[in-house]
């Protein structure tokens, strides 16, 4: 999971691989975070998935209820990824684990459905300017690495 919205995915799963498996079938809108895995020691990834999808053992999925955005709720789990990740553990293996007995109990505030939605909007917002300044940042440092090369070439030929 790298993206925080999970709009598509490299592998597809057919409705008959659903019925004739244990695996079940996630509505879109569902909170998805990774609870097993080498990613926990350096954090927790949580997404929203906007398909339905299946996802295996090292992850969870939460279906919110219609008191909460599940944009919201994968907020405030990003926000709350400290104290998440201050519940993993190590496992037998090696490997790093969240169990369900410990996440459970992370109390996240739920304000009235029209306040997580403005939260949701204004974060979506800093998400916007963030990508702008991202994009800026890669042009500058594509630029630098352009600029660096020229200087370099000159000194090379002894034009400085």
């Amino acid at each position: 999971m790298k993206d925080f919205r999970i709009i598509t995915s490299s592998e597809q799963v057919t409705p008959s691989a659903v019925e004739n498996s244990s695996a079940k079938l996630i509505p879109a809108g569902s909170v998805l975070f990774v609870v097993r895995g080498m990613i926990l020691a350096r954090y927790v990834p949580v997404a929203v998935s906007g398909i339905p999808c299946v996802i295996n053992q090292d992850m969870k999925a939460i279906v919110p209820s219609d008191d909460i955005v599940a944009e919201y709720l994968a907020h405030m789990l990003w926000g709350g990824n400290d104290i998440l990740q201050g519940m993993v553990e190590t496992a037998g293996h090696g490997t790093k684990k969240l169990e369900t007995a410990r996440w459970s109990t992370v109390e996240i505030p739920v304000p009235d459905i029209r306040t997580q939605r403005a939260i949701v909007y204004e974060l979506r917002e800093y998400e916007k300017k963030l990508s702008e300044l991202k994009s800026l940042q890669d042009k500058t440092s594509e630029a630098v690495g352009i600029f660096q090369s020229a200087v370099l070439a000159k000194a090379f030929r002894g034009e400085l």
